[in-house]
């Protein structure tokens, strides 16, 4: 029901349940901790809904709240907490899930980039900087979790883990290096 209310455009009754979705799905996903359940978890979220969740990024790109939900969840969904998290490198299931998260760094970078946010507000911090800083753990604790070989994205030209840097690089870019200063004085 919520991804049909999703696709219909009713984003705006939709944005209090992708927050509470993301926020137990984060704790459903904590609490796992042996590679049996988490392998089951994964399976499953991948299957159905994990592109659903990426599409709201696209769509929420601005709501600082939505944004910072679904990327405390995909943070704790690729830590590899207690080794829960052992695909084999040439797995299927770390090859997607690497996917996954580069897309969701590249849809939400592509949406934020082109939205300004005013430096004289007090809303700077949590809607530019915070989320920026969420887009790059993320893209940082993929990369050290070591679930599948980087170098098989280069073998199959497959260009997603360079458009994920790319967008996370703009992303810092784009951060007012005045609103920094002042804020460091």
């Amino acid at each position: 029901m919520f991804q049909q209310k999703l696709e219909a455009g009713d984003a705006e009754n939709c944005r209090m349940e992708v927050i509470f979705l993301a926020r137990d799905l984060r704790g459903i996903c904590y609490a796992l901790s042996h590679n049996y359940s988490y392998s089951i978890f994964i399976s499953w979220i991948q299957s159905k809904y994990l592109s659903m969740l990426i599409q709201c990024f696209k769509i929420y790109y601005d709501d600082a709240v939505v944004c910072s939900s679904l990327f405390r969840f995909f943070i704790e969904a690729t830590t590899n907490r207690y080794q829960r998290l052992h695909f084999d490198v040439t797995s299927p299931n770390g090859i997607y899930l690497m996917k996954a998260i580069c897309s969701a760094c590249v849809v939400y970078g592509s949406r934020a980039i082109g939205h300004t946010v005013s430096t004289d507000s007090s809303d700077y911090y949590v809607k530019k900087i915070k989320l920026t800083s969420y887009s790059l753990t993320l893209l940082n604790t993929a990369l050290n979790s070591k679930y599948t070989n980087l170098a098989l994205f280069a073998v199959y030209n497959d260009s997603c883990l360079f458009d994920a840097l790319l967008s996370n690089l703009n992303l810092v870019l784009s951060i007012d290096i005045n609103f920094i200063i002042v804020s460091l004085e």
